[in-house]
Formats: C-alpha cells, structure tokens, sequence
C-alpha cells in the first residue's frame, strides 16, 4: 500500500499520482471498508443525538439524528453494494467452497435495511407529532400578562 505518492517508470513514461494505490487492483475493498466505517460513525452520531434529543427536547437535535441515520444506510447499503458487485475478482484465487458471500454480507445488508427503517420511522413519527398540534386551542390562552414590545 502506498500512501500520498506518485512512482514513474525507469523510461519516465509511466506516471501514476494517487492518494492511496493498493497491490494488485483492490482499491475497491479498501471503498467497500471505508464506506462501511462512515456508516458506523455516522450511526454512533445518529445515536448520540437521539440520546440528547431524550434529555434537551430540540428539534435540531432530532432532525439530526434522521438525516444521520438516512446517510448511514447510503454508506452500509453502497459498501455492500460495491462489495457484492467486484466479489468475483476476490475470489478468483480462493477454493470454490470459499466464493461465497457468507453471512457478514447478509448482516451488513439487513443493517443497512434497518438503520433506512430507522430514519423513516424516527421521521413519520416526527411529523406525526408535529400534525398533533393543534394550534385552535391557543385562542382560549390568556396572554393578558404577556407584556409586549412595541418599535
């Protein structure tokens, strides 16, 4: 694996400038790995701010957590997805009982399938709450000690 740095032919005809070049064509593994690690953070984030939506009732902190939880499943599911679509060229040199998938692929999909579940629930459940409100009942508040500001 190199890092940062480019390598030129002895004739000087060959120059590749990369940031990250892996042996033997398998940048995409590295993409599939990357794309799930976001997914994990950004789920973990998602996470911290449904946990301080429970204690400080803002709605930022809510649409947060959606949005987080929306970007997390399109890391999952495209890792997989990158995954699944260049998983021949990995098992070229394996055994013919060892192409297969396997069940991390699996777990990752329905992961992916759940945290996009997740999201649109915490979201249907957000505007549920908001259509809840009803704003005819605040004419019968009294605002007789509101006192208010005039320019």
């Amino acid at each position: 694996v190199s890092m940062l740095g480019s390598s030129e032919n002895e004739n000087g005809a060959e120059n590749i400038k990369t940031v990250i070049e892996i042996e033997g064509g398998r940048e995409w593994l590295f993409i599939s790995r990357a794309f799930g690690a976001f997914g994990i953070l950004l789920n973990f984030l998602s996470l911290i701010f449904h946990l301080l939506y429970m204690c400080i009732r803002y709605d930022c902190n809510r649409s947060a957590s959606i949005y987080l939880l929306g970007a997390s499943s399109l890391f999952i599911l495209g890792g997989s997805i990158v995954f699944v679509a260049l998983h021949k060229e990995l098992a070229t040199n394996l055994k013919p009982d060892l192409q297969s998938l396997g069940f991390p692929w699996i777990i990752c999909i329905l992961a992916g399938i759940v945290t996009i579940a997740a999201s649109i629930v915490t979201a249907v459940s957000t505007i549920k709450k908001a259509n809840q409100w009803d704003f005819e009942d605040d004419d019968d508040i009294d605002f007789s000690d509101v006192q208010m500001r005039r320019r």
